[in-house]
Protein backbone atom coordinates (compact mmCIF):
# COMPACT_ATOMS: atom_id res chain seq x y z
CA UNK A 1 0.00 0.00 0.00
CA UNK A 2 1.52 3.54 -1.13
CA UNK A 3 1.76 6.42 1.46
CA UNK A 4 -0.69 8.18 -0.39
CA UNK A 5 -3.31 5.75 0.06
CA UNK A 6 -2.85 4.97 3.20
CA UNK A 7 -3.17 8.52 4.41
CA UNK A 8 -5.93 9.09 2.04
CA UNK A 9 -7.79 6.00 4.05
CA UNK A 10 -7.34 7.26 7.31
CA UNK A 11 -8.25 10.97 7.00
CA UNK A 12 -11.75 9.37 5.48
CA UNK A 13 -11.72 7.36 9.06
CA UNK A 14 -10.60 10.25 10.92
CA UNK A 15 -13.49 12.24 9.16
CA UNK A 16 -16.42 9.47 10.02
CA UNK A 17 -15.32 9.74 13.62
CA UNK A 18 -15.66 13.99 13.72
CA UNK A 19 -18.21 14.84 16.49
CA UNK A 20 -18.48 18.23 15.06
CA UNK A 21 -18.55 21.92 16.47
CA UNK A 22 -17.72 21.92 20.10
CA UNK A 23 -20.31 23.31 22.96
CA UNK A 24 -19.96 26.42 24.09
CA UNK A 25 -19.60 26.07 27.28
CA UNK A 26 -16.45 24.61 25.96
CA UNK A 27 -15.25 27.38 24.22
CA UNK A 28 -16.44 29.28 27.45
CA UNK A 29 -13.98 27.47 29.82
CA UNK A 30 -10.99 27.55 27.16
CA UNK A 31 -10.98 31.07 27.13
CA UNK A 32 -10.86 31.21 31.39
CA UNK A 33 -7.32 29.24 30.81
CA UNK A 34 -4.24 31.88 31.73
CA UNK A 35 -2.25 32.11 28.40
CA UNK A 36 0.88 31.85 30.05
CA UNK A 37 2.05 29.26 32.34
CA UNK A 38 4.10 28.97 35.10
CA UNK A 39 3.92 32.61 36.20
CA UNK A 40 2.57 33.36 39.52
CA UNK A 41 -0.08 35.78 40.20
CA UNK A 42 0.60 39.54 41.74
CA UNK A 43 -0.39 38.73 44.87
CA UNK A 44 2.29 36.15 44.82
CA UNK A 45 4.82 38.09 43.57
CA UNK A 46 3.77 40.73 46.82
CA UNK A 47 4.70 37.73 49.30
CA UNK A 48 7.86 36.95 47.35
CA UNK A 49 8.74 40.47 47.69
CA UNK A 50 8.20 40.35 51.36
CA UNK A 51 9.60 37.55 52.30
CA UNK A 52 12.98 38.65 52.81
CA UNK A 53 11.97 41.25 54.98
CA UNK A 54 9.83 38.35 56.90
CA UNK A 55 12.70 36.24 57.62
CA UNK A 56 14.81 39.01 58.88
CA UNK A 57 11.66 40.40 61.11
CA UNK A 58 11.20 36.39 61.74
CA UNK A 59 15.16 36.04 63.07
CA UNK A 60 15.07 38.96 65.20
CA UNK A 61 11.97 37.71 66.76
CA UNK A 62 13.69 34.72 67.78
CA UNK A 63 16.83 36.51 69.15
CA UNK A 64 14.30 38.76 71.40
CA UNK A 65 12.13 35.52 72.56
CA UNK A 66 15.55 33.53 73.62
CA UNK A 67 17.00 37.19 75.41
CA UNK A 68 13.07 37.50 77.01
CA UNK A 69 13.51 33.56 78.15
CA UNK A 70 16.79 33.95 79.47
CA UNK A 71 15.54 37.18 81.70
CA UNK A 72 12.31 35.55 82.72
CA UNK A 73 14.49 32.36 83.83
CA UNK A 74 16.52 34.84 86.26
CA UNK A 75 19.94 33.64 85.30
CA UNK A 76 22.30 35.14 87.32
CA UNK A 77 20.43 37.82 88.83
CA UNK A 78 20.71 38.78 92.30
CA UNK A 79 18.04 38.30 94.61
CA UNK A 80 16.28 40.69 96.91
CA UNK A 81 16.59 40.81 100.21
CA UNK A 82 14.24 38.70 102.16
CA UNK A 83 12.31 39.20 105.67
CA UNK A 84 10.92 36.86 108.68
CA UNK A 85 9.18 33.93 107.11
CA UNK A 86 10.86 33.88 103.65
CA UNK A 87 8.74 36.57 102.54
CA UNK A 88 10.45 39.83 100.66
CA UNK A 89 11.60 42.14 102.77
CA UNK A 90 10.92 46.23 102.76
CA UNK A 91 12.90 48.96 102.92
CA UNK A 92 10.97 49.73 106.42
CA UNK A 93 11.71 45.97 107.55
CA UNK A 94 15.53 45.84 106.78
CA UNK A 95 18.19 46.53 108.92
CA UNK A 96 21.00 48.90 108.54
CA UNK A 97 24.02 48.03 105.38
CA UNK A 98 26.69 46.50 107.88
CA UNK A 99 30.12 47.41 106.05
CA UNK A 100 32.03 44.16 108.21
CA UNK A 101 29.02 41.49 105.93
CA UNK A 102 31.75 40.67 103.50
CA UNK A 103 30.17 39.62 100.33
CA UNK A 104 26.68 41.33 100.58
CA UNK A 105 26.37 43.63 97.36
CA UNK A 106 28.77 41.26 95.44
CA UNK A 107 27.85 39.95 92.47
CA UNK A 108 28.40 36.88 90.00
CA UNK A 109 30.56 37.55 87.53
CA UNK A 110 28.43 38.52 83.78
CA UNK A 111 26.17 35.84 82.46
CA UNK A 112 27.56 34.87 79.08
CA UNK A 113 24.17 32.74 77.83
CA UNK A 114 21.86 35.44 76.76
CA UNK A 115 25.04 36.83 74.45
CA UNK A 116 25.77 33.01 73.63
CA UNK A 117 22.70 32.63 72.57
CA UNK A 118 22.39 35.13 70.44
CA UNK A 119 25.51 34.27 68.57
CA UNK A 120 24.86 30.81 68.03
CA UNK A 121 20.89 31.79 66.79
CA UNK A 122 22.97 33.89 64.30
CA UNK A 123 25.61 31.15 63.24
CA UNK A 124 22.68 28.89 61.95
CA UNK A 125 20.98 31.60 60.38
CA UNK A 126 24.42 31.94 58.29
CA UNK A 127 24.33 28.52 57.52
CA UNK A 128 20.70 28.08 56.46
CA UNK A 129 20.88 31.55 54.45
CA UNK A 130 23.72 29.94 52.60
CA UNK A 131 22.70 26.09 52.11
CA UNK A 132 19.39 26.49 52.01
CA UNK A 133 18.31 29.63 49.54
CA UNK A 134 19.14 30.67 46.27
CA UNK A 135 17.88 34.25 46.23
CA UNK A 136 20.79 37.09 47.11
CA UNK A 137 18.45 39.03 48.09
CA UNK A 138 17.51 36.65 51.41
CA UNK A 139 21.06 35.91 51.81
CA UNK A 140 21.81 40.07 52.13
CA UNK A 141 18.87 40.47 54.50
CA UNK A 142 20.20 37.56 56.54
CA UNK A 143 24.13 39.05 56.46
CA UNK A 144 22.80 42.51 57.41
CA UNK A 145 20.36 41.05 60.47
CA UNK A 146 23.21 39.10 61.35
CA UNK A 147 26.01 42.00 61.35
CA UNK A 148 23.62 44.10 63.06
CA UNK A 149 22.85 41.06 66.58
CA UNK A 150 26.49 40.72 66.67
CA UNK A 151 27.65 44.45 66.47
CA UNK A 152 24.39 45.13 69.37
CA UNK A 153 25.69 42.24 71.40
CA UNK A 154 29.50 43.04 71.39
CA UNK A 155 28.19 46.99 72.06
CA UNK A 156 26.92 46.11 74.90
CA UNK A 157 28.87 43.43 76.56
CA UNK A 158 32.31 46.17 75.53
CA UNK A 159 30.86 49.39 75.78
CA UNK A 160 30.56 50.85 79.73
CA UNK A 161 27.02 52.17 80.38
CA UNK A 162 28.00 52.96 84.31
CA UNK A 163 30.27 55.76 85.14
CA UNK A 164 31.05 58.63 87.57
CA UNK A 165 30.00 61.45 86.00
CA UNK A 166 28.75 64.09 88.72
CA UNK A 167 26.99 63.87 91.63
CA UNK A 168 27.30 63.52 95.44
CA UNK A 169 30.46 61.93 97.09
CA UNK A 170 30.59 61.26 100.72
CA UNK A 171 33.56 59.40 102.88
CA UNK A 172 32.14 57.93 105.72
CA UNK A 173 34.41 55.47 108.49
CA UNK A 174 38.14 56.22 109.08
CA UNK A 175 37.66 59.55 107.04
CA UNK A 176 40.96 61.81 107.41
CA UNK A 177 41.23 64.61 105.37
CA UNK A 178 41.58 64.52 101.50
CA UNK A 179 45.04 66.39 101.24
CA UNK A 180 49.11 65.94 102.11
CA UNK A 181 48.41 62.37 100.38
CA UNK A 182 50.53 60.47 98.47
CA UNK A 183 48.26 60.45 95.90
CA UNK A 184 47.19 63.40 95.01
CA UNK A 185 43.59 64.64 95.65
CA UNK A 186 43.11 61.59 97.32
CA UNK A 187 40.68 60.77 100.08
CA UNK A 188 42.84 59.87 103.69
CA UNK A 189 41.03 56.85 105.65
CA UNK A 190 42.92 55.83 109.08
CA UNK A 191 41.85 52.22 109.84
CA UNK A 192 44.00 49.29 111.29
CA UNK A 193 44.73 45.88 109.84
CA UNK A 194 41.98 44.63 108.07
CA UNK A 195 39.72 47.29 109.58
CA UNK A 196 36.57 48.29 107.26
CA UNK A 197 36.03 52.23 105.87
CA UNK A 198 33.30 53.32 104.05
CA UNK A 199 32.75 55.83 100.98
CA UNK A 200 29.52 56.81 98.88
CA UNK A 201 29.02 58.13 95.71
CA UNK A 202 26.55 58.45 92.67
CA UNK A 203 27.04 56.43 89.49
CA UNK A 204 25.40 57.27 86.50
CA UNK A 205 24.01 55.82 83.56
CA UNK A 206 25.23 57.06 81.13
CA UNK A 207 23.88 54.47 77.72
CA UNK A 208 20.64 55.23 76.04
CA UNK A 209 18.76 52.48 77.63
CA UNK A 210 17.17 51.77 81.33
CA UNK A 211 19.51 49.13 83.48
CA UNK A 212 19.89 47.12 86.48
CA UNK A 213 22.78 47.32 88.68
CA UNK A 214 23.17 43.99 90.22
CA UNK A 215 26.27 44.57 92.42
CA UNK A 216 30.28 44.91 92.37
CA UNK A 217 32.26 42.57 90.60
CA UNK A 218 33.97 40.07 92.29
CA UNK A 219 38.00 39.87 91.50
CA UNK A 220 38.73 37.54 88.89
CA UNK A 221 42.00 36.34 90.65
CA UNK A 222 42.91 34.81 94.24
CA UNK A 223 38.92 35.05 95.68
CA UNK A 224 39.94 38.77 97.06
CA UNK A 225 36.95 40.79 96.08
CA UNK A 226 37.05 43.73 93.71
CA UNK A 227 39.16 45.17 93.07
CA UNK A 228 42.63 46.36 93.30
CA UNK A 229 43.28 48.63 90.29
CA UNK A 230 40.54 47.31 88.42
CA UNK A 231 38.93 44.17 87.78
CA UNK A 232 40.82 43.29 84.51
CA UNK A 233 43.86 43.03 85.97
CA UNK A 234 45.74 40.13 88.53
CA UNK A 235 44.06 39.95 91.59
CA UNK A 236 45.75 42.77 94.13
CA UNK A 237 45.42 39.62 97.02
CA UNK A 238 44.03 39.11 100.29
CA UNK A 239 46.73 40.96 101.97
CA UNK A 240 45.74 44.60 99.78
CA UNK A 241 43.01 47.09 99.99
CA UNK A 242 39.63 45.52 98.46
CA UNK A 243 36.26 46.34 98.20
CA UNK A 244 34.30 43.64 100.23
CA UNK A 245 30.74 44.96 100.37
CA UNK A 246 28.07 47.41 98.84
CA UNK A 247 25.00 49.13 99.88
CA UNK A 248 22.40 51.59 99.38
CA UNK A 249 20.70 54.63 101.04
CA UNK A 250 17.38 53.90 102.59
CA UNK A 251 16.12 57.35 101.25
CA UNK A 252 17.80 58.19 97.83
CA UNK A 253 17.08 61.68 98.43
CA UNK A 254 19.34 61.79 102.07
CA UNK A 255 23.18 61.31 101.25
CA UNK A 256 24.07 63.59 103.58
CA UNK A 257 26.21 61.58 105.90
CA UNK A 258 26.61 57.90 106.13
CA UNK A 259 25.12 56.86 109.45
CA UNK A 260 24.14 53.33 109.49
CA UNK A 261 20.24 54.21 110.30
CA UNK A 262 20.21 56.05 106.98
CA UNK A 263 21.93 53.25 105.00
CA UNK A 264 20.10 49.74 103.56
CA UNK A 265 21.85 46.33 102.48
CA UNK A 266 21.96 46.15 98.65
CA UNK A 267 19.69 44.91 96.21
CA UNK A 268 19.26 45.15 92.91
CA UNK A 269 18.58 48.73 91.72
CA UNK A 270 16.72 50.00 88.20
CA UNK A 271 18.46 52.71 86.85
CA UNK A 272 16.72 54.95 83.97
CA UNK A 273 19.09 57.02 81.77
CA UNK A 274 21.25 59.75 82.27
CA UNK A 275 19.78 59.50 86.60
CA UNK A 276 21.84 58.73 89.30
CA UNK A 277 22.22 55.68 92.22
CA UNK A 278 24.18 56.35 95.03
CA UNK A 279 26.07 53.14 96.09
CA UNK A 280 28.05 52.73 99.65
CA UNK A 281 31.20 50.76 99.26
CA UNK A 282 32.73 48.70 102.02
CA UNK A 283 36.44 48.59 101.50
CA UNK A 284 39.10 46.18 103.67
CA UNK A 285 42.18 47.45 104.34
CA UNK A 286 44.79 44.98 104.30
CA UNK A 287 47.29 43.55 107.21
CA UNK A 288 49.97 46.62 106.81
CA UNK A 289 47.60 49.11 107.50
CA UNK A 290 49.17 52.04 109.57
CA UNK A 291 46.10 52.71 111.90
CA UNK A 292 46.72 56.17 111.65
CA UNK A 293 47.92 60.32 110.00
CA UNK A 294 50.94 59.19 108.16
CA UNK A 295 51.67 63.10 106.70
CA UNK A 296 53.92 64.04 108.50
CA UNK A 297 55.95 60.93 108.76
CA UNK A 298 59.74 61.31 106.88
CA UNK A 299 58.90 57.77 105.10
CA UNK A 300 55.41 56.90 103.93
CA UNK A 301 53.41 54.95 101.92
CA UNK A 302 49.81 54.30 101.06
CA UNK A 303 47.65 51.37 100.05
CA UNK A 304 45.53 52.97 97.05
CA UNK A 305 41.99 52.28 95.50
CA UNK A 306 41.12 54.06 92.42
CA UNK A 307 38.89 51.40 90.26
CA UNK A 308 35.60 49.43 90.73
CA UNK A 309 34.07 47.20 88.89
CA UNK A 310 30.06 46.89 88.29
CA UNK A 311 27.94 44.55 87.02
CA UNK A 312 24.96 45.58 85.33
CA UNK A 313 22.17 44.34 82.96
CA UNK A 314 21.02 45.34 80.01
CA UNK A 315 18.23 44.50 77.90
CA UNK A 316 18.85 41.12 79.20
CA UNK A 317 22.50 41.07 78.43
CA UNK A 318 24.91 41.35 81.40
CA UNK A 319 28.17 43.33 81.64
CA UNK A 320 30.56 44.57 83.45
CA UNK A 321 31.57 48.51 83.57
CA UNK A 322 35.15 49.40 85.15
CA UNK A 323 34.12 52.73 86.91
CA UNK A 324 37.30 55.13 87.88
CA UNK A 325 35.82 56.51 91.74
CA UNK A 326 35.32 60.40 91.34
CA UNK A 327 38.66 60.41 94.40
CA UNK A 328 41.15 57.52 95.19
CA UNK A 329 40.65 55.90 98.61
CA UNK A 330 43.99 55.95 100.12
CA UNK A 331 45.34 54.08 103.64
CA UNK A 332 48.71 55.14 105.65
CA UNK A 333 50.54 52.29 104.74
CA UNK A 334 53.20 50.84 107.44
CA UNK A 335 56.46 51.00 105.54
CA UNK A 336 58.37 48.00 107.08
CA UNK A 337 55.54 45.74 107.15
CA UNK A 338 56.79 42.38 105.29
CA UNK A 339 54.14 40.22 103.66
CA UNK A 340 54.40 36.61 103.43
CA UNK A 341 55.34 35.21 99.75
Amino acid sequence: MSDDRLESEIRSMLAGRDPGAAPTRLHFAVRQVPTTVGRSSRLMKVHRRLMPLAAGLGTIAILAGLVALVGLAGLGRAPGPVGPGGTPATQATLGPFDPTADGSGIASAPNDVPAALVIVACGILAVVATVRTRSRRIRAVASAVIGLALIVVFTLRSVPLVGWVDGAIIPGVGILDSTGGVVEDAEIFAVGPNGVLTYGFDLTNTGPLPLDILGLAPDPDGGAWAVGMGPSQASVGAASIRVTAAGLLRDPNDCCILVPENTRPWERVHVEPREHQFVILAVRAGRCALGRDNRADGLRSDDVLEKIGVVYEVVGFQAMAVVTLPKPIAIPHKTDCQLPA
